[in-house]
């Protein structure tokens, strides 16, 4: 009977918070029928960093929409290129959106984007910066990262984005990144792997790292994983835990680039 009643009550619940809630915005959206099928549409979004404005993309395989919305949940700015997406990122043949910075009353995304050849195929980051006021979009390479790297994570907040990426052979980290002009910059800096840990390559080493951000709750299983990125405004701190080793903390001041490495013994 206890159980009943638990459902019951939790049944009670979710019925009073879905009729709590309140229709904040609407936008009506004609996605073709064709594409829904296909599960190409889709949407992205990106605010700037004072958090007073963010951008909203709905696309599918025709056509994008660009919606700028203020705090408030207002329609500022809303827009279609006029030659569909023959300008955008989305005419790639494939496209994976990473995070971006905005600034200056313009937004930047960033995406990791596949070019298909004969036989073979180019992966690029590709930034996107859409212009709310003049309602331009226009796209350009941000850059390309070599064979010998691999990309372990992406993301952006506090007015920067990066992307960082390990090299096995030179025991490298580096940072692509964009600032909130959209401007781009690359740092490298390299990472001793202790000679205990059982880990002889830098992207086994730094394997499975999670994001928490200093702005939002980690979820568990970003709390409960050996390696993690700690990222607040002008600081990532990357922390390895493995087995009994100490600690190892990789400190980065994102304003002048500092570097530094230390251990903390259990």
């Amino acid at each position: 009977m206890k159980r009943y009643a638990l459902l019951i009550l939790i049944l009670v619940q979710i019925v009073a918070l879905t009729h709590a809630q309140k229709k904040v915005a609407s936008y009506p959206v004609d996605f073709r029928k064709e594409a829904l099928e296909k599960r190409f549409c889709d949407s992205y979004f990106l605010s700037e960093p004072g958090g007073q404005y963010f951008m909203l993309i709905l696309r599918d395989d025709k056509k994008a929409e660009y919606l700028l919305y203020n705090s408030k949940m207002q329609l500022l700015s809303n827009f279609s290129p006029p030659d569909g997406l023959d300008k955008t990122v989305f005419n790639f043949d494939d496209q994976k959106y990473l995070g971006g910075t905005a600034g200056k009353g313009k937004f930047y995304f960033v995406y990791k984007v596949i070019d298909k050849k004969f036989l073979d195929r180019d992966i690029y980051y590709q930034m996107e910066t859409v212009d709310p006021v003049t309602k331009q979009v226009s796209n350009k390479q941000l850059f390309q990262i070599s064979k010998d790297e691999k990309l372990i994570i992406s993301f952006g907040n506090f007015g920067q984005y990066f992307s960082i990426t390990a090299n096995n052979n030179k025991r490298e980290l580096k940072l692509y990144g964009l600032n909130p002009s959209g401007e781009s910059f690359i740092k490298s800096f390299n990472v001793n792997i202790p000679e205990t840990s059982n880990k002889k390559k830098l992207t086994d080493f730094l394997d499975d790292i999670q994001l928490v951000s200093s702005d939002e709750e980690p979820g568990l299983d970003a709390a409960t994983e050996k390696v993690k990125l700690f990222y607040s405004p002008g600081k990532i701190s990357i922390t390895i835990n493995e087995k009994d080793d100490p600690t190892r903390i990789i400190n980065i001041n994102t304003q002048n680039f500092s570097f530094e490495e230390k251990a903390i013994d259990h």
